[in-house]
């Protein structure tokens, strides 16, 4: 009896290290497929006259300074970015159930989303480079986490002693339209993702509101036009103890 005992318990052993294996089989042979003849710098499409369409969103997770005489903001963010890849799509039943991956991100195409109001001393582009997750209908996800400068340009009406207002615009920085089109992954960032991820640490400001709109924008040199996302940012000055 007990002979019989440690052989069942040695057979499920072997069933759960042969059932790991052949999933880690499966995946590497997806990723072999899927990257075969797969080239990063193409865009991801079925024929060239086809559009990637990337929603794009920004997350707030703290303020870091608002510099009212400069016109400036310092913020901590995640990115949050989605496109199709054509290229990059299974079927979940083929592959062992699989429906997502996690792929290094310089692995990738990956739209050149960039922050257009960056100030001089800060990065265009996020430079962690995180992992993206693809899923199994071309899906591509790319979260990393984004710190900034960014440059502002309130009205002057739009400054008062206690609020500041500040505009952050981010677009394809070589793509026009008619190849990378961007659109915002929610209008109410505060009371979507914000909500959830934002810390009101700062000791002297808090971000009252945050809404995001995508507009087009053609400029005089160039006859194409360009998709950005524009995110709006109402700071309030916090109130002293003792006020």
């Amino acid at each position: 009896m007990a002979a019989f005992s440690f052989s069942l318990v040695m057979c499920l052993v072997a069933g759960t290290v042969f059932s790991n294996v052949l999933y880690t089989e499966n995946e590497s042979d997806l990723r072999k497929t899927l990257f075969e003849n797969y080239d990063k710098l193409v865009r991801p499409v079925r024929d060239m006259d086809d559009v990637v369409v990337a929603t794009v969103g920004l997350s707030p997770l703290r303020i870091r300074d608002v510099d009212v005489k400069d016109k400036t903001v310092k913020l901590d963010t995640w990115l949050v970015l989605r496109w199709q890849d054509a290229s990059l799509r299974w079927v979940p039943s083929e592959n062992a159930g699989l429906e997502e991956l996690s792929i290094a991100a310089n692995d990738v195409w990956r739209p050149d989303i960039a922050l257009y109001t960056a100030s001089p001393d800060t990065n265009l582009f996020p430079s962690v480079m995180v992992n993206v997750v693809i899923f199994h209908n071309g899906t591509v996800l790319w979260i990393p986490p984004y710190s900034f400068k960014s440059m502002c340009s309130p009205q002057d009406d739009e400054v008062t002693t206690d609020t500041f207002r500040c505009t952050l615009e981010m677009g394809s920085w070589t793509y026009d339209i008619r190849r990378v089109t961007v659109h915002e992954r929610e209008q109410d960032v505060m009371q979507g993702m914000g909500r959830e991820t934002f810390k009101d640490t700062n000791e002297k400001w808090t971000l009252e509101s945050m809404t995001a709109r995508s507009e087009e924008r053609m400029y005089s040199r160039y006859p194409e036009r360009y998709s950005l996302v524009k995110f709006d940012l109402l700071f309030r000055k916090k109130a002293r103890s003792g006020e």
